[in-house]
């Protein structure tokens, strides 16, 4: 196989690709909220309110 035109570091598919779980859906919700500098009070208040 040859790779596309401009791609020079082209390897098939598993020669070696590591391939990581899928996160679940929300599973980094809250260390994102924290991250972007919400409390864990408001959090906890999103949370009970059913936004996350």
């Amino acid at each position: 196989m040859t790779p596309p035109p401009g791609l020079t570091r082209w390897r098939p598919v598993g020669a070696g690709v590591r391939m990581d779980p899928v996160p679940a859906v929300g599973e980094h919700t809250e260390r994102i909220l924290a991250f972007l500098g919400r409390s864990a009070e408001q959090i906890a208040a999103l949370r009970d309110a059913g936004v996350i």
